[in-house]
């Protein structure tokens, strides 16, 4: 036997795999309950998911799994896995629309799920499998998790896997969403061009949608050219309201009215190292949500960037739409890279360069921040250099920050301060 190859047994049947393939099988799956499938189509994968136990999942790059099997005569689902640890090889194979009917992952009533995984142990692990449509998803209602819903005590694992060329025609819509106690770990995987189609804003329609309390890791991988800057009120790629640390990623060319790549929201822990966000883009037709982050946009929780950069993001339009006046609140809009309304922001040892804001309105609400935007006076912002020792803030610009730009006149082409503070010190300020 090769050194490279091992026999498993399971039970009375045996798989050969290689050693890089098999390292998660031996540690996760019982070899007395494992069972084993070779998947070809859509029915056999949903009896392979389904069944009872731990199950060790084959596919290849011929296999087609086809999303019409998800009818609501299952309450569209394509797979509906409640136990167990179901481990997918997809090695090259799809789930995709059908060639048939309306090429789409639309059901009767609109609303699917492709993998809904629950229970309280429940593990799916993904590994190089396409997930793609050419058409729309979801017309008629909210879906939570268009391709995979990650349920309370449940924990999903996708990858080297491409999610990609999804559309969304709905408000509140996301391709993976992970609920309040759920476990999302992404490694190695793309989301590529998944857009918005609707009329009308779609609202919260991101590829990642991650509920308070539940935990999501990301490492090394890709998001570029997701969204629409005239449909999406927030992030293409990423909206936390729960636990979310990422590492060695890169975000590029997404678009939102705000925050295209990331939204934090209140409650949300954000953790970002050694990753990138290049010429991402918020801009729209109006309104107050506007033009608000162009990678990223926080309204509450805590947000800390280690070892990475920003460069090319912008903040951008020029029809302003109404002013946010609730509750006596005046925005000034713009960031070109990182807006932040409340909570904190920690800087260490990341660069800005080349972001901008071209809000070309006159109204003295907009244009501000052509890297940071701090906008209200519960906003915190630290800095800090690669050693973690806190810097002041013209040491961290001539250090970190190049080539920002705004088109109004000082509005803080690196960074607007309006009335919140940095590094414990309130500021009403702006930086050229």
């Amino acid at each position: 036997m090769s050194s490279k190859d091992v026999l498993l047994y399971f039970g009375t049947e045996e798989a050969k795999v290689t050693a890089g393939q098999d390292a998660d099988c031996q540690v996760k799956l019982k070899k007395e309950d494992c069972q084993i499938y070779n998947i070809s189509d859509s029915e056999e994968l949903k009896t392979a998911c389904e069944s009872e136990g731990n199950t060790y999942i084959f596919m290849d790059a011929a296999s087609s799994v086809s999303t019409n099997q998800a009818t609501s005569a299952n309450n569209n689902q394509l797979t509906n896995i409640t136990s167990g640890t179901k481990i997918i090889r997809g090695n090259g194979g799809k789930v995709q629309s059908s060639t048939d009917d309306n090429k789409t992952l639309t059901t009767e009533g609109g609303q699917i799920k492709l993998f809904n995984v629950t229970g309280s142990s429940t593990i799916l692990e993904i590994n190089n499998l396409t997930f793609t449509a050419s058409s729309t998803v979801g017309t008629t209602s909210t879906l939570d998790g268009t391709l995979i819903y990650v349920d309370d005590g449940a924990t999903v694992i996708l990858k080297q896997c491409l999610i990609n060329n999804m559309s969304v025609s709905y408000r509140d819509t996301s391709l993976i969403y992970v609920k309040s106690g759920g476990k999302l770990l992404l490694e190695n995987c793309t989301f590529y061009n998944n857009k918005s189609t609707g009329s009308g804003n779609v609202g919260y329609s991101e590829c990642i949608r991650i509920d308070n309390g539940a935990q999501v890791e990301v490492v090394s991988c890709n998001f570029e050219n997701n969204g629409d800057e005239n449909l999406m009120a927030n992030a293409a790629a990423i909206e936390n309201s729960g636990s979310c640390h990422i590492t060695n990623t890169t975000f590029k060319g997404n678009t939102a009215n705000r925050g295209s790549a990331i939204m934090n929201n209140n409650t949300g822990i954000l953790e970002i190292e050694s990753s990138t966000f290049d010429s991402n883009t918020c801009t729209s037709n109006g309104g107050y949500y506007a033009r608000r982050g162009g990678a990223i946009f926080s309204q509450g929780g805590s947000i800390k960037i280690t070892d990475s950069a920003f460069t090319g993001n912008k903040a951008g339009g020029n029809n302003p739409g109404s002013e946010d006046t609730t509750n006596g609140e005046f925005q000034k809009l713009g960031g070109g890279a990182i807006s932040i309304k409340t909570g904190s922001l920690v800087l260490q040892n990341t660069k800005f360069e080349n972001n901008s804001v071209t809000l070309t309105s006159s109204n003295d609400a907009y244009g501000y921040g052509g890297a940071i935007l701090i906008e209200q006076s519960d906003a915190n912002l630290f800095l800090k250099d690669a050693s973690g020792s806190a810097i002041d803030i013209e040491s961290y610009i001539n250090k970190y920050m190049s080539g920002n730009t705004t088109t109004k006149n000082n509005a803080g082409a690196n960074i607007y301060c309006n009335g919140g503070t940095i590094n414990g010190t309130v500021y009403t300020q702006a930086w050229e």
